[in-house]
Protein backbone atom coordinates (compact mmCIF):
# COMPACT_ATOMS: atom_id res chain seq x y z
CA UNK A 1 0.00 0.00 0.00
CA UNK A 2 3.00 2.31 0.11
CA UNK A 3 4.81 4.21 -2.60
CA UNK A 4 8.44 5.14 -2.02
CA UNK A 5 10.38 7.54 -4.22
CA UNK A 6 14.16 7.34 -4.00
CA UNK A 7 16.67 9.66 -5.56
CA UNK A 8 20.00 8.12 -6.42
CA UNK A 9 22.98 10.06 -7.70
CA UNK A 10 23.53 8.26 -11.02
CA UNK A 11 21.58 5.03 -11.35
CA UNK A 12 19.28 2.68 -9.50
CA UNK A 13 21.96 0.01 -9.05
CA UNK A 14 21.94 0.42 -5.26
CA UNK A 15 18.23 -0.45 -5.14
CA UNK A 16 18.79 -3.50 -7.34
CA UNK A 17 21.70 -4.62 -5.14
CA UNK A 18 19.63 -4.17 -1.97
CA UNK A 19 16.74 -6.16 -3.44
CA UNK A 20 19.05 -8.99 -4.47
CA UNK A 21 20.95 -9.17 -1.17
CA UNK A 22 17.91 -8.89 1.12
CA UNK A 23 15.50 -10.95 -0.96
CA UNK A 24 13.02 -8.09 -1.04
CA UNK A 25 10.41 -8.22 -3.77
CA UNK A 26 8.76 -5.15 -5.19
CA UNK A 27 5.23 -5.04 -6.50
CA UNK A 28 6.24 -2.42 -9.04
CA UNK A 29 9.60 -0.82 -9.63
CA UNK A 30 10.14 2.04 -12.05
CA UNK A 31 13.66 3.11 -12.92
CA UNK A 32 13.58 6.70 -14.17
CA UNK A 33 17.10 6.49 -15.61
CA UNK A 34 16.01 3.67 -17.90
CA UNK A 35 12.94 5.68 -18.94
CA UNK A 36 15.10 8.75 -19.66
CA UNK A 37 17.47 6.67 -21.80
CA UNK A 38 14.50 5.20 -23.68
CA UNK A 39 12.98 8.65 -24.20
CA UNK A 40 16.26 10.06 -25.52
CA UNK A 41 16.37 7.26 -28.06
CA UNK A 42 12.69 7.42 -29.00
CA UNK A 43 12.00 8.22 -32.64
CA UNK A 44 9.59 11.05 -31.84
CA UNK A 45 12.13 12.92 -29.68
CA UNK A 46 14.99 12.34 -32.12
CA UNK A 47 12.75 13.38 -35.02
CA UNK A 48 11.74 16.55 -33.21
CA UNK A 49 15.38 17.36 -32.41
CA UNK A 50 16.40 16.66 -36.01
CA UNK A 51 13.68 18.90 -37.41
CA UNK A 52 14.59 21.70 -35.00
CA UNK A 53 18.31 21.39 -35.83
CA UNK A 54 17.68 21.40 -39.57
CA UNK A 55 15.31 24.34 -39.19
CA UNK A 56 17.99 26.25 -37.30
CA UNK A 57 20.62 25.59 -39.98
CA UNK A 58 18.29 26.56 -42.83
CA UNK A 59 17.09 29.62 -40.92
CA UNK A 60 20.67 30.70 -40.22
CA UNK A 61 21.62 30.33 -43.89
CA UNK A 62 18.56 32.29 -45.01
CA UNK A 63 19.28 35.02 -42.47
CA UNK A 64 22.91 35.24 -43.62
CA UNK A 65 21.83 35.43 -47.28
CA UNK A 66 19.23 38.09 -46.50
CA UNK A 67 21.75 39.98 -44.40
CA UNK A 68 24.28 39.99 -47.22
CA UNK A 69 21.74 40.97 -49.88
CA UNK A 70 20.47 43.86 -47.78
CA UNK A 71 23.91 45.20 -46.93
CA UNK A 72 25.34 44.76 -50.43
CA UNK A 73 22.41 46.69 -51.91
CA UNK A 74 22.72 49.28 -49.14
CA UNK A 75 26.44 49.78 -49.74
CA UNK A 76 25.97 49.99 -53.51
CA UNK A 77 23.24 52.61 -53.12
CA UNK A 78 25.34 54.58 -50.62
CA UNK A 79 28.48 54.71 -52.73
CA UNK A 80 27.84 58.39 -53.51
CA UNK A 81 27.48 59.08 -49.79
CA UNK A 82 30.76 57.26 -49.11
CA UNK A 83 32.42 59.31 -51.86
CA UNK A 84 31.21 62.51 -50.18
CA UNK A 85 32.56 61.27 -46.84
CA UNK A 86 35.91 60.56 -48.48
CA UNK A 87 35.91 64.04 -50.06
CA UNK A 88 35.21 65.53 -46.62
CA UNK A 89 38.32 63.83 -45.28
CA UNK A 90 37.13 60.52 -43.82
CA UNK A 91 39.48 57.62 -44.33
CA UNK A 92 38.35 54.21 -45.54
CA UNK A 93 39.08 52.91 -42.04
CA UNK A 94 36.63 55.43 -40.54
CA UNK A 95 33.96 54.46 -43.08
CA UNK A 96 34.50 50.78 -42.24
CA UNK A 97 34.28 51.62 -38.51
CA UNK A 98 31.01 53.46 -39.18
CA UNK A 99 29.63 50.38 -40.94
CA UNK A 100 30.75 48.13 -38.08
CA UNK A 101 28.90 50.43 -35.65
CA UNK A 102 25.81 50.16 -37.84
CA UNK A 103 26.16 46.38 -37.79
CA UNK A 104 26.40 46.36 -34.02
CA UNK A 105 23.38 48.53 -33.42
CA UNK A 106 21.25 46.76 -36.00
CA UNK A 107 22.40 43.16 -35.90
CA UNK A 108 23.95 42.34 -32.54
CA UNK A 109 21.24 44.03 -30.50
CA UNK A 110 18.58 42.34 -32.65
CA UNK A 111 20.19 38.95 -32.03
CA UNK A 112 20.32 39.55 -28.28
CA UNK A 113 16.71 40.73 -28.14
CA UNK A 114 15.70 37.70 -30.25
CA UNK A 115 17.43 35.42 -27.75
CA UNK A 116 15.56 37.07 -24.90
CA UNK A 117 12.23 36.76 -26.69
CA UNK A 118 13.02 33.12 -27.55
CA UNK A 119 13.69 32.34 -23.90
CA UNK A 120 10.41 33.96 -22.90
CA UNK A 121 8.46 32.11 -25.58
CA UNK A 122 10.02 28.79 -24.59
CA UNK A 123 8.86 29.42 -21.02
CA UNK A 124 5.34 30.09 -22.29
CA UNK A 125 4.99 27.24 -24.80
CA UNK A 126 6.71 24.31 -23.08
CA UNK A 127 3.35 23.34 -21.53
CA UNK A 128 1.99 22.82 -25.08
CA UNK A 129 4.85 20.47 -25.90
CA UNK A 130 4.20 18.65 -22.64
CA UNK A 131 0.56 18.15 -23.62
CA UNK A 132 1.59 16.81 -27.05
CA UNK A 133 3.98 14.21 -25.61
CA UNK A 134 2.14 13.46 -22.38
CA UNK A 135 0.98 10.02 -21.48
CA UNK A 136 -1.14 8.69 -18.69
CA UNK A 137 1.83 7.40 -16.69
CA UNK A 138 3.96 10.56 -16.92
CA UNK A 139 4.22 11.96 -13.44
CA UNK A 140 7.02 14.50 -13.80
CA UNK A 141 6.48 17.71 -15.77
CA UNK A 142 8.76 19.06 -18.48
CA UNK A 143 10.94 21.97 -17.44
CA UNK A 144 12.85 24.62 -19.32
CA UNK A 145 16.52 24.24 -18.53
CA UNK A 146 19.05 26.78 -19.68
CA UNK A 147 22.43 25.26 -20.42
CA UNK A 148 25.13 27.94 -20.58
CA UNK A 149 27.41 25.91 -22.87
CA UNK A 150 24.62 25.27 -25.38
CA UNK A 151 23.96 28.99 -25.54
CA UNK A 152 27.69 29.69 -25.84
CA UNK A 153 27.94 27.30 -28.82
CA UNK A 154 24.86 28.85 -30.41
CA UNK A 155 26.13 32.40 -30.04
CA UNK A 156 29.58 31.33 -31.27
CA UNK A 157 28.05 29.94 -34.48
CA UNK A 158 26.02 33.11 -34.98
CA UNK A 159 29.09 35.25 -34.27
CA UNK A 160 31.16 33.35 -36.84
CA UNK A 161 28.45 33.82 -39.48
CA UNK A 162 28.13 37.51 -38.60
CA UNK A 163 31.91 38.05 -38.69
CA UNK A 164 32.16 36.33 -42.08
CA UNK A 165 29.38 38.51 -43.46
CA UNK A 166 30.97 41.69 -42.07
CA UNK A 167 34.37 40.68 -43.48
CA UNK A 168 32.77 40.24 -46.89
CA UNK A 169 31.14 43.65 -46.61
CA UNK A 170 34.42 45.29 -45.55
CA UNK A 171 36.13 43.77 -48.59
CA UNK A 172 33.31 45.15 -50.74
CA UNK A 173 33.70 48.63 -49.26
CA UNK A 174 37.47 48.57 -49.77
CA UNK A 175 37.04 47.68 -53.47
CA UNK A 176 34.38 50.35 -53.96
CA UNK A 177 35.48 53.28 -56.14
CA UNK A 178 34.91 56.29 -53.90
Amino acid sequence: PYEIWLKSPVSADAVYDFANSSGTRYWAFTDVYTKIAALKNSPSIQGTNGILTLSFIVGLMLCAAGFLIFWILSIKSRSLQFGIYRAMGMSVREIVWMLINEQFWQSVLSILSGAGIGYLVSRLYIPLIQIAYSSADASLPLIVSVNFWDHAKLFAIIAVVLILCVALLIALVRRLKM
